[in-house]
């Protein structure tokens, strides 16, 4: 049973409304959003510090499940602020800073390409208690793994590029790292945010995007397809021409050759213009992944 220090505890938080926390413009409102995003990702990470970066324990991050949440519920203002909690995060562990740079790419896109997959399928809404149920968090999941295969495509650039790992090596790592916490911890993840809409939702616009600012049949699923595509086009081109496998034990200075390195920076350059052509839409509209809601959301 609970104590009556406890229920006293309860009944106060209950009556706490957290959004009215945040500034009531909207610049600065998701300023905080990215702020607060940025320090949790970081206050998660700090206990698995000690685990160290690849390839010696593993990149052990299980804070990665909420990459995609962030983005399904705030946006590009969630975005940022996974992408400073990931350079924020790397600097506690000693990560080379340009390794980090891509990373934190990679994970901004991470949450930017989710929300707006998350929207072209379940349309404007939010999530609410009336979709809090798992059926709803296994969706959320889904439309997170081409995100997945986003980090792990810009990590491995970013690794072989910088003549650190092969792409090979690094990306696997990654990708099987995110894709396992993402399966176990977000489904629970978007529950419990589901469950306590007052914990965000402020983020909730009063004007719900118009419906063709959704990506929809062959541009969805080439937006979708793409960052597994790449990747495996990578893995396949570093193996065929350098006979380079994800598990043998890696030395750091062992990389890729050229032709790894540039096709992964032109790979990344398709797509930042593919993300760029899904803002363009018929009618004006405003895409809900936009950084144009960063201004035009009310207070």
């Amino acid at each position: 049973m609970k104590t009556g220090a406890a229920i006293s505890l309860s009944k106060r938080w209950r009556r706490i409304r957290p959004e009215r926390l945040l500034p009531s413009e909207a610049v600065p409102r998701n300023a905080a959003r990215a702020a607060f995003t940025a320090l949790l990702l970081i206050l998660l990470r700090l206990p698995f510090v000690a685990a160290g970066p690849i390839p010696y324990a593993g990149d052990f991050n299980p804070a990665v499940a909420l990459v995609p949440l962030a983005g399904i519920l705030w946006g590009p203002a969630g975005a940022l602020g996974a992408a400073v909690g990931r350079l924020g995060a790397d600097r506690i562990a000693g990560i080379m800073a340009g390794l980090s740079l891509f990373r934190a790419a990679g994970d901004f896109l991470f949450a930017l390409l989710t929300q707006i997959i998350w929207q072209a399928v379940r349309g404007p809404q939010r999530p609410s208690s009336e979709s809090a149920h798992i059926r709803v968090g296994i969706v959320a999941t889904a439309c997170a793994i081409p995100g997945v295969f986003t980090a792990a495509l810009w990590g491995g650039v970013g690794a072989v590029f910088l003549r650190l790992y092969s792409f090979a090596y690094y990306s696997v790592v990654t990708a099987v790292h995110d894709l396992l916490f993402v399966i176990v911890f977000t489904p629970a993840a978007y529950h419990f945010a589901a469950m306590r809409p007052t914990l965000w939702s402020a983020a909730a616009p009063v004007q719900k995007p118009d419906r063709r600012s959704f990506p929809g049949g062959v541009r969805l699923a080439a937006l979708a397809l793409y960052p597994g595509a790449a990747w495996l086009i990578l893995l396949y081109v570093e193996r065929w021409l350098y006979s380079t496998r994800p598990w043998p034990p890696c030395i750091l200075g062992t990389a890729g050759g050229p032709l790894v390195r540039w096709m992964g920076i032109l790979a990344l350059g398709l797509q930042l213009l593919l993300l760029r052509r899904m803002r363009t839409t018929s009618g004006g509209a405003v895409p809900a992944g936009s950084f144009q809601h960063l201004s035009r959301e009310p207070g």
